[in-house]
């Protein structure tokens, strides 16, 4: 598999794990639309709004990280590798992708790990007693999704710039499809 399919293929996911998160969010503001007309109508809330929320929010900021990472959508700071030069800059991106690359696992993990204990211990909601752990593994594996994606950006940025060959077809910074 070349790498321009395999990063089509990893774009094609994250564009879909951030709609079915954009998707989320506008079931969630259903529900509080709901709730709102609720209140203003018959003066009764839903009182499964916030049980809801808190379920669905760790879903919904999840899945905006894979595609993120794969865009190159977060905050650089360059101008200590600039004002050294192109060799010292790609060892600095270097050194970023990896340190990037270590806090992703870093989160993966202790996701993991809490999941595991909501699961655990059998965590609910406190009204409508949806179980915290299911919606918590699919924040967890949008979490998890990640370490791949960025590990492909590291290799790719090595290639590119500490190598010099060039990246891999298809592994241009902020590629589009």
């Amino acid at each position: 598999m070349t790498w321009v399919r395999i990063e089509r293929w990893l774009f094609i996911f994250s564009r879909w794990v951030a709609l079915c998160g954009l998707s989320t969010l506008l079931l969630l503001a259903l529900f509080i639309i709901v709730d709102i007309v609720m209140r203003w109508l018959l003066n009764t809330p839903y009182e499964g709004v916030g049980d809801i929320y808190r379920v669905l929010l760790p879903i919904i900021v999840s899945s905006c990280f894979p595609i993120g990472v794969l865009q190159h959508r977060h905050v650089t700071i360059r101008f200590l590798g600039k004002s050294l030069g192109p060799h010292w800059e790609a060892y600095f991106n270097l050194f970023g992708g990896i340190l990037f690359l270590l806090f992703f696992s870093l989160i993966a993990w202790q996701f993991t790990l809490y999941t595991i204990e909501l699961q655990a211990v059998g965590e609910y909601t406190w009204v409508i007693q949806l179980p915290m752990a299911p919606w918590w593994w699919v924040t967890t594996c949008v979490m998890a999704s990640c370490v791949p994606l960025q590990a492909l950006r590291v290799v790719s940025n090595f290639i590119r710039d500490v190598t010099g060959r060039g990246a891999p077809q298809g592994l241009e910074e902020g590629m589009q499809f």
